[in-house]
């Protein structure tokens, strides 16, 4: 396996990169990091700051909140 690191520009929904020219023809897996764009963990953070939880007590209260009815959804509650 090798990777490779470059970097690479996107322009109405296709990619262009440079790659290196010893590079093999074949199949690649690709992974993309933006620095720009949010990810799923800074979306759902700003959804929760947006419904009010805003500070680490009121994260720890709706974890609780949401054991106590996963507890009950099992019957053991």
């Amino acid at each position: 396996m090798r990777i490779i690191q470059t970097k690479g520009i996107i322009k109405a929904g296709v990619l262009d990169i440079v790659l290196p020219k010893d590079l093999g023809n074949g199949e690649v897996d690709v992974i993309f990091v933006s620095k720009e764009e949010p990810d799923d963990f800074e979306n759902r953070h700003q959804a929760m700051l947006q419904q009010g939880y805003d500070t680490p007590d009121k994260i720890l209260e709706l974890i609780h909140q949401i054991k106590i009815e996963m507890l009950k959804e099992k019957g053991r509650a």
